[in-house]
């Protein structure tokens, strides 16, 4: 009969510590789904960016720690307080002598001439967010990721130069997309490309 009685709690250990073994499990897997949830949900603050004219505005994640650069040549320059990342944007009146491409093609071609030895420099490319087209390319420096971004506004040419620091562990590149789903113009008609 003792011998029953072991085997009997034998039997139930080897449960409850499967039983409790599943338990912890679930609750380590449930607590990591939601630490994992709060990291990818965006949960950063946010800081939104108005241009000197105050046409335009962009909405930045704080954790990106950019701040405003005074500068008079854009209508927006932001710079790392930490690394080489910049964001700088600029405004420029139509040209009726040479179309979008022409002046896109030089800027390109004076844009990757700055940079010693590019690499990967992309076609231009037309894309289209929300309400807004826009013409794109990219390259690849020594130390830096550049996209620009040409919007065509009404009267004007918005050029958004994206400078993200290879070297830094803030990737700027990585958040280029959700930077610009946050562009709004104010007070213009968009010009459909």
């Amino acid at each position: 009969m003792f011998l029953q009685m072991k085997m009997f709690f034998s039997m139930h250990k080897q449960k409850i510590f499967i039983i409790l073994l599943s338990i912890i499990t679930i609750i380590l897997v449930v607590v990591a789904a939601h630490v994992l949830s709060f990291y990818k949900s965006g949960t950063y603050k946010t800081t939104t960016f108005v241009s000197t004219k105050k046409d335009f505005s962009i909405t930045l994640q704080d954790n990106l720690e950019m701040d405003l650069s005074g500068n008079n040549n854009y209508e927006l320059l932001l710079k790392s307080t930490n690394n080489n990342n910049v964001i700088a944007v600029s405004r420029t009146e139509k040209n009726p002598i040479y179309s979008i491409k022409d002046l896109i093609e030089a800027d390109k071609t004076n844009y990757t001439s700055q940079y010693e030895e590019p690499q990967n420099i992309s076609e231009i490319n037309l894309g289209k967010l929300k309400n807004y087209s826009y013409y794109k390319y990219s390259f690849d420096a020594k130390e830096h990721y550049v996209e620009v971004y040409w919007f065509e506004v009404n009267n004007y040419y918005y050029v958004f130069d994206f400078v993200s620091d290879k070297n830094s562990s803030i990737d700027l590149k990585s958040n280029i997309t959700s930077i610009l789903e946050t562009l709004e113009f104010k007070n213009f008609n968009i010009t459909e490309q």
